[in-house]
């Protein structure tokens, strides 16, 4: 398979609002290749993104809320809280699992959401995807211009029941999900897990109310 890429102009998309570029991957097309179907996906959704943005009689809010949408559609909640919490997503009930993958999924979209406002004038450059062993697919970016130029972001997607689905975005190298885990394990492992859930409930409670 031969390596592409393809460049896409953001306009008024700051890098922030990069993050949530791969969030619209849709359903895979039958049995092509892999590689190739969620790079294509990335390079779409970036055009459905920038028609949120780029909807001057939406106010911020409502930019947010459609993009806090995308993200609530869009990632593979419970596999990220999975591999965000490692070891101790077994040592949960029922109950705390699906409250932390509420309480997850509502933090983060609602970050990324609320950084949708972020003028810009960067331009995307895709890279063809990259299939792991596992299946997954990593498609790299690479913003051009503005205060992010040459920053590298790439999205960890998953076939999920017939949709590539968002499990992990790593910046500059640095993976989110790693990113949250130290983090999430010393909270657990100081405080609880009934604990993590309260300060990611307050963390979006807060964002809300701003």
């Amino acid at each position: 398979m031969n390596s592409t890429t393809r460049t896409i102009r953001t306009g008024a998309l700051g890098l922030c609002s990069a993050l949530l570029l791969v969030l619209g991957a849709a359903e895979v097309r039958g049995e092509g290749d892999s590689a190739a179907d969620a790079t294509a996906e990335v390079s779409e959704v970036m055009h459905r993104v920038l028609e949120i943005s780029g909807t001057r009689d939406l106010d911020a809010a409502d930019r947010r809320a459609r993009v806090e949408q995308l993200a609530m559609d869009r990632f593979a909640w419970t596999t990220m809280s999975r591999l965000v919490l490692a070891r101790n997503w077994r040592k949960l009930t029922d109950i705390q699992q699906t409250e932390f993958v509420d309480a997850f999924q509502q933090h983060l979209a609602m970050v990324y959401g609320r950084r949708l406002g972020r003028i810009g004038d960067e331009t995307i450059e895709v890279s063809q995807g990259r299939v792991a062993s596992n299946g997954d697919v990593t498609v790299r970016t690479t913003v051009h211009g503005g205060e992010a130029d040459g920053v590298v972001i790439a999205y960890r997607l998953r076939d999920t029941d017939g949709q590539w689905k968002v499990i992990d975005v790593i910046i500059e190298g640095v993976s989110l999900v790693s990113n949250f885990r130290a983090q999430m394990k010393e909270i657990v492992n100081n405080s609880g897990t009934d604990s993590l859930i309260a300060k990611l409930r307050g963390k979006s409670e807060d964002k809300a109310s701003d």
